[in-house]
């Protein structure tokens, strides 16, 4: 319907026809180029005016919806993102505590492994870090 609205609009505009309503004698008239409409085709057509505008209206609305639903869709992945990456910053965060723990009680080639651990989660967690604070 919407379709053959804007068609109608095209051709009138193409055509250069122009609906006017008039008030003679105090009576209204409608018309559309130099054709003067009759009461019902003129409530007709005002109608079907009516209802294109409602449609073209209910399908703007839509459209609106379904860009504040993708945009919301997008905003909810993004911090689903962002917080999987902050949980893995502090889960690396509770390994290197707990591997200073063990660190501080060993010696010899266990601490060696130990610091070889800890090396190895800072390096992670900076990556991760800058990851993160990057986006």
């Amino acid at each position: 319907m919407v379709a053959a609205a804007q068609t109608q609009d095209k051709y009138m505009k193409d055509k250069r026809l122009e609906k006017k309503t008039v008030e003679i004698n105090g009576a209204k008239q409608t018309r559309i180029g130099n054709v003067i409409l009759s009461e019902s085709a003129a409530n007709q057509v005002n109608s079907k005016d009516a209802i294109a505008n409602f449609q073209a209206q209910a399908a703007q609305e839509k459209s609106a919806q379904s860009a504040r639903k993708v945009s919301t869709t997008e905003q909810k992945k993004e911090l689903d993102n962002l917080i999987k990456q902050q949980q893995l910053y502090l889960d690396l965060k509770e390994q290197e505590f707990e591997l200073e723990r063990q660190f501080q009680g060993a010696t010899g080639q266990k601490a060696e492994e130990i610091q070889k651990s800890l090396d190895l989660n800072r390096q992670i967690q900076q990556k991760s870090f800058s990851e993160f604070t990057t986006g």
